[in-house]
């Protein structure tokens, strides 16, 4: 998170970030190529479409073929519309396969366009019980649905916020996706809210979720901030936003659209009504209208924090969590500092201990990240308290048996 309350200055990353290159390609060639689909009511059956773009429609027609997880043609067609029946569908993690069947676009009789897609059915619901507030009468909204149905399974979802890996996102690709995701599969996550103040992530992002189970909250790059219903900004707006749901609606892990982070806010100033907010719902509604949408994060009845490992009143995130009645915890974290041989990195060794204001610490926002808390990211009391003062940097030791060793200073990963 480049804004400058995390570990570094702020910074605020320009310019090109996908991926850049050149295509050699011929004449007549795909410019688009877009999958859709309708279930049955029963899951058993789905209506699919593609459709494509090419550079020149009256020169060649496509057609079309979809393999089966096992990679057996299931459907063969020469026209934009078929059935596919007996249908695989789609599960997140730990709920079943998530299961991914090949689309073949071919032109002029040639394989020219192969992606994976995947079925399922996905459906913000309300709680149980959500219905008996408010109990006066008269009686106003309830708060809104939040629990995830998928494929007709009422879905308890575990996960994170996913904020860029790197500062620079022009150096993300599919090496740095990978090992992140695998390791929040084999935490057991099933899904992952994309923070509205980063990148809408790419590509790669959502093809490794798709594979692994990992359903995404994909929320706009909108945060933290006012955003005036200006005409040249939504045009603006509205151009990127068709651009980025024609892209990811192809990916079965979607699962819920949002606006962006904190815009309900004393610091935001934004409403439901807000005319940004209101154009990102109908384009959603208008091309991925099966995909749920939710103005911003957090919103009525979620929650949003703590960010500390001990909050003002002594209580740990057990305890918070424990006394909570959130219908969902849309944020959540605890600051650590990084590994000494990282912090070396940037560091000076003669500023490296013992961490002080007016250093490369404070540069790096070990001090005053958050004005809650002054002491923050670093917060050398709770460390304190938990492992008494530290006497040097020294890094943890692993013993040969993989067991962590003891250490004069405690070190975790941020």
């Amino acid at each position: 998170m480049s804004y400058g309350w995390d570990w570094h200055p702020r910074l605020i990353p320009c310019g090109i970030w996908q991926e850049t290159g050149v295509q050699l390609r011929p004449a007549c060639h795909f410019r688009a190529v877009d999958f859709r689909y309708r279930l049955s009511d029963d899951l058993t059956t789905a209506d699919l479409d593609v459709r494509t773009e090419t550079s020149d429609p009256a020169a060649a027609r496509a057609a079309w073929r979809l393999l089966d997880p096992d990679g057996e043609e299931v459907v063969s067609s020469a026209t934009p519309e078929a059935r596919l029946t007996g249908v695989r569908l789609w599960w997140p993690s730990g709920e079943g396969e998530p299961a991914l069947y090949t689309l073949e676009v071919l032109l002029g009789g040639e394989r020219a366009h192969t992606r994976k897609v995947g079925l399922r059915r996905v459906r913000l619901v309300m709680h149980e019980g959500a219905w008996d507030e408010p109990a006066q009468f008269p009686k106003s909204r309830s708060r809104p649905p939040v629990t995830l149905e998928v494929n007709g399974r009422t879905i308890f979802a575990r996960g994170s916020n996913w904020v860029c890996p790197e500062i620079f996102p022009g150096v993300i690709d599919e090496s740095v996706y990978r090992p992140l995701l695998e390791l929040a599969r084999d935490a057991h996550f099933n899904l992952l809210r994309t923070w509205g103040g980063a990148i809408v992530n790419k590509e790669a992002f959502y093809a490794i979720c798709d594979e692994l189970g990992l359903m995404v909250w994909t929320e706009f790059h909108l945060a933290c901030n006012l955003y005036e219903g200006e005409p040249n900004y939504l045009r603006v707006l509205e151009q990127e936003a068709e651009s980025i749901i024609r892209r990811v609606r192809q990916h079965p892990s979607l699962a819920l659209w949002c606006g962006g982070n904190e815009l309900f806010n004393v610091w935001s100033g934004m409403t439901d009504q807000s005319l940004p907010l209101r154009l990102l719902n109908e384009m959603t509604y208008e091309l991925d209208r099966d995909t749920p949408f939710i103005p911003t994060a957090p919103i009525d009845g979620m929650g949003h924090g703590d960010y500390r490992v001990r909050d003002e009143h002594g209580r740990e995130p057990h305890q918070i969590f424990a006394s909570a009645s959130n219908t969902a915890s849309s944020e959540f974290g605890c600051p650590g500092p990084s590994d000494v041989d990282y912090l070396k990195t940037f560091i000076p060794e003669a500023e490296l201990f013992p961490p002080r204001r007016g250093t490369a610490w404070e540069a790096h926002h070990g001090f005053g990240a958050w004005n809650m808390d002054p002491g923050s990211w670093l917060c050398q009391a709770t460390i304190e308290r938990y492992f008494g003062p530290a006497r040097s940097p020294a890094p943890g030791r692993r013993s040969s048996a993989g067991s962590a060793g003891r250490s004069s200073a405690p070190t975790c990963s941020s």
